[in-house]
């Protein structure tokens, strides 16, 4: 699932979406989630090569907010080695539905959306 798709899901959901684009520096990601303090965090892979800079990322990341909850999008998302990219708590979106359940779900424990979400 692509970050345009994603981040209109989250808007229509009445989030706040910081999009940083595509090919983000690690380090600009580590600022902005710091900065922003997102409640959720959603990253695309779409690469195979790209796998072992996923799993840096995700540790990255993971370490500055362990209370995010990240969601990870990839045409990839059936492979082992996707798998092993990314840790037990992170949300493996493999279509748009699964994150449209997602926000329903959200939407539906929390009530009021005060959130804001980066890509």
């Amino acid at each position: 699932m692509g970050l345009k798709m994603a981040s209109s899901l989250f808007e229509e959901y009445g989030w706040d979406v910081y999009d940083l684009g595509s090919n983000l520096p690690l380090d600009y990601a580590e600022y902005s989630l710091k900065k922003w303090q997102p409640e959720v965090v959603c990253i695309s892979v779409s690469i195979r090569h790209h796998l072992p800079k996923l799993k840096e990322t995700m540790e990255r990341l993971q370490n500055i907010s362990p209370g995010t909850t990240f969601i990870v999008g990839s045409r990839l998302h059936a492979e082992s080695a996707f798998r092993s990219c990314c840790t037990a708590e992170t949300l493996i979106a493999k279509d748009t539905s699964f994150l449209f359940q997602w926000l329903e779900d959200y939407r539906k424990e929390a009530g009021i959306i005060n959130k804001g979400v980066l890509l």
